[in-house]
Parts: structure tokens; sequence; C-alpha cells
């Protein structure tokens, strides 16, 4: 090989060309002196190989042979290999493809249904870690391969997004970590952008559900965070951990939490206070469970209703309910704070959610900041909300001409939105009962 000295030193460029016999340089780069950095060349030829890869074999056997990196370490340089990015793009596919053909699809198909917009990112540097370490069970690539879906063995969070440079010895790493490998499909995207709306666009969407303005910003609050957990968490700003909704019976509580659940499209965990009281499975491990599923799919909520049954204020004199109770105060207070990488915490991956007719039974301990932060009391529905409940439940049904609901409102004082409901279906019973049943279309 012949050397070109610049200034009395020497720079040398490598390239592993993008075509067969491609023209190799080898590039060095010096610290600048007096301010005049040093750029030289080392060295031409030509290599032959079928891919990247073994032009690349091939330089690093000349860079041992010439002990060139022994010589730019004396002189404290850096050396570069310079890649055909394209094709190195192109054989990553290939790679990836053919990995992904063991899994038929599966792993994507299951991936492109979790909630991957709510999932934290990952540093590429700390992933390359995990793989060093076998820490990772799974790799999804997206189509453009720019980003990768992973799912881990153990910790917590489980899942996260890592934005993947054009990086030449990336998979090189994930075959020799055993990971299992797949490929996202264009038919699968669209399960990973669902958007969350306005509250407004909320409302008009569910026009069936009638509750008061109070309500509606809850819901808009909870979504505002579920789109951007991140925005709290890198303030420092603990967001709502339990939020507990009471009134009447009949109210809309349960609606209220199975609206969320439908809206938000994501985990949510539906439990009744006497699941945990009558089931023959301690109420320790019951809580312990439902809880543990809802962070292994987190961000997610929990929503138990009649919580009274296990946080009232007679729940520490029974032992079995009394261990249950304390489970809960334990989830509800979560692990110490994470930092770092792991973005989201054990504290703000779920949000608790209750409902209970009898607010004053419940124990303080349970109801305090930290635990309960947000109280939502949904009373009985004016008579507003009472004309719009006889339009939802009405909806589709045939009535006699001289049925008005103004005049119902008025006559319906005290009902609540299950009551109205009721009504209406009584008087279909009654109209078929008395041989009226043409008038009635269900």
């Amino acid at each position: 090989m012949v050397g070109s000295p610049f200034n009395g030193r020497w720079a040398c460029y490598a390239h592993a060309g993008g075509e067969r016999n491609a023209t190799f340089k080898l590039f060095f780069c010096f610290p600048p002196l007096d301010g005049d950095p040093t750029v030289g060349c080392y060295g031409e030829g030509h290599m032959g190989g079928s891919t990247w890869r073994e032009r690349l074999g091939a330089w690093k056997e000349i860079l041992r042979t010439n002990k060139l990196v022994e010589q730019a370490d004396s002189l404290n340089a850096e050396y570069v290999v310079d890649f055909d990015m394209e094709e190195v793009e192109k054989s990553l596919r290939k790679e990836v493809v053919e990995k992904a053909s063991d899994t038929n699809g599966g792993r994507a198909l299951w991936i492109s249904k979790r909630w991957w917009r709510y999932r934290p990112k990952l540093p590429y540097t700390y992933f390359l870690s995990k793989l060093d370490c076998s820490g990772v069970a799974a790799v999804v690539f997206s189509e453009d391969l720019k980003r990768a879906y992973v799912t881990m063995k153990e910790g917590f969070p489980l899942e996260y997004i890592v934005d993947i440079p054009l990086d030449p010895y990336l998979f090189e790493i994930i075959s020799s970590s055993g990971v299992e490998v797949d490929l996202l499909q264009k038919k699968n995207i669209h399960y990973l952008l669902k958007p969350i709306g306005s509250v407004d666009e909320r409302q008009s969407m569910y026009k069936e559900v009638v509750l008061g303005g109070d309500v509606w910003d809850l819901l808009d609050e909870l979504m505002s965070y579920m789109k951007n957990p991140m925005q709290y968490y890198e303030k420092e700003v603990a967001f709502v951990r339990g939020v507990l909704l009471s009134g009447p019976p009949g109210t809309g509580k349960t609606l209220f939490a199975r609206t969320l659940a439908k809206e938000s499209g994501m985990p949510f965990v539906f439990a009744s206070g006497a699941e945990f009281t009558d089931s023959e499975k301690s109420g320790a491990a019951r809580i312990n469970e439902i809880f543990s599923i809802a962070r292994r799919n987190a961000p997610s909520f929990v929503f138990v209703d009649e919580v009274d049954a296990i946080a009232g204020r007679h729940a520490r004199k029974d032992p079995r309910r009394r261990a249950t109770f304390e489970a809960l105060l334990s989830q509800l207070d979560g692990e110490k704070e994470k930092v770092g990488v792991d973005r989201f915490s054990l504290r703000q991956a779920v949000i608790f959610i209750c409902a209970t007719n009898r607010p004053d039974e419940l124990d303080l301990e349970f109801v305090r900041p930290g635990r309960i932060d947000r109280r939502l009391y949904i009373g009985l529905p004016d008579a507003k909300q009472r004309i719009r409940i006889f339009g939802v439940h009405s909806a589709g049904k045939k009535f006699a001409d001289d049925v008005d609901f103004g005049k119902l409102v008025f006559r319906t004082v005290g009902y609540s939105g299950a009551e109205i409901r009721n009504l209406v279906n009584e008087a279909a019973i009654m109209s078929k009962q008395m041989k009226q049943w043409d008038d009635v279309k269900a």
C-alpha cells in the first residue's frame, strides 16, 4: 500500500463500497494542529466480495496485517469505515424478513394490538446493552426499519419503543442474542395510530352518555394525560393516582368507567367490591392479581365498583377484609419512583378508579390525597339531562301522538338515568300487554 503524507502527518479513509470490486480507501482524522485539521489518504486498491459484510471482513484483515489501527492510536487519530448505506438497508431488510418468517407474523400481530403510543422510548445505546446481556425477548421492526417495538424478558415496564439508526452491526447483535424478530406490515399499522380526540369530539361520539360537565372535564383530564404522560414525568409532576366516583345508584358512575374504557382503547380491568369478599380466593391475592394484570399491560386503568365493600370504615375489624384492605393500600402506594431510562414508574403507569353509593362510609386512610386525588360526585340528572335521557332511550321506538316528554320531565324529578330507562322500557311492556304492540318498534 502507498501512503500520502499531508503536513507531515497521516490521515486515512476506509470505504467498503456498495458495488463488487469497489475502490477502497482508508480515512483517518487527526487532532487539529494550530487550528489546521489534517486530512489525507492512505492507500487505494480493489476488493471483491458479494456482500458488504465480506468486503468489511477483508478490510478488517487489511487493518490487522498492516497494523494501521496501532499506527492511528499512536498518533491519537480516529479511523472511520464508510458504508454504502443503501446496500446496508437492503441487507438488513432481507435479514429481518427471513428471520420474521419463523414467527409467521404472530408477534407483529400481537404487537400491533398493543398500546404503543403510550410506551416510553428507550435510548438506543441502552437497548444495545440489554441485547448484550440477553435481556430482550422480542424485537418487531416498523416497516421502514426506523423504529423497533421491544419486549423485555423481565422488569418494568416490559415494553419500549426504540428509534433505530441504520446500524450495520445491529442484526448481528440481535441474531447472537437469540431474540425473536418480526416485521410490522402495513395492514397492522392502523392499530398503532388510534388518535385521542378532544372532549367535544368525544361528547358527539357518545351521545347516549348523558353526564354532567364536571364528568366530561375529568374524562378530558385523564385522556390528556394518557395522550402524553411524559410531559408530566419529565417535569417531575405526579399525576392523579386514584379517582373516586360517588352518587346515588343509577346515576352513571359505572357508565363513566365504561365510556373511558371504550374511548381510550386502553387496558381496563373491571372488578366489583363483592368479588373480593365472596370469592373463595383470598381478597388480598385477588387485589394483587388485578393490579399485576394492569401493570403488565400499562398504561392502564383499574375500576372497582362498590369499593366500600373492601375499603369501608369497618374493613379492619374482620381479619380477611383487613388483609384485602391493606393489599389495596399497598398497591395504591406502589413502589419508590424510578428515574432514568425506565421513564414510567409503577405509580404513574396505572390509574385507579372506584365507585360507591356511600362515600361517607369509606376509611379515611383510603381516601387521603396520594391515594385518591380526585373526587367526583355524580348526582341525579337535572331537567335538561332528563330530557336528553328520554331521547336516548326512546330512540327507535314509536309512541302515541299525545306522549310529551316535555311534561314527563317535570313528573320524573328525582329519577336517575337508570330509572328513566326502566320507565321507557316498562311503557313498551305495558303496550304489548294492552295489545298495542304495533305502535311500539323495539
